[in-house]
């Protein structure tokens, strides 16, 4: 990945399960409404000179309960999907959202290395 360099986050929770409440949104000037849904979801943290430039979500829906505070996958799908959110402008915060998982070319221009 060039310079980037991938570091796991490690939530406190194992396994660690992502909560995306229903949201509402527009499709060609008609509203639509995309159901609640639970993931398992692997987080890696991408820095060039020790500075994040990037989150990326390996993420595999379940359906899963809690048991006494702790998660308990019932059923895994047999898909996977990614999601990669960029800091764009170096600021810390991460706007720029891309369905895929995190390559070089999605390095932000405020990171790559200035050639000489």
């Amino acid at each position: 990945m060039g310079d980037a360099k991938a570091y796991l986050v490690t939530p406190d929770e194992s396994p660690y399960i992502a909560e995306f409440p229903a949201q509402e949104f527009a499709l060609n000037g008609s509203r639509q409404r995309m159901r609640g849904s639970l993931v398992k979801a692997t987080i890696v943290r991408w820095e060039v000179a020790g500075r994040a430039v990037a989150y990326s979500y390996t993420m595999i829906p379940v359906m899963a309960h809690r048991k006494d505070g702790k998660w308990i996958v019932d059923a895994e799908a047999a898909c996977i999907f990614w999601a990669t959110f960029l800091d764009d402008k170096g600021d810390g915060i991460f706007r720029v959202l891309v369905p895929v998982p995190f390559a070089a070319d999605l390095v932000p221009l405020w990171a790559r290395r200035k050639k000489s």
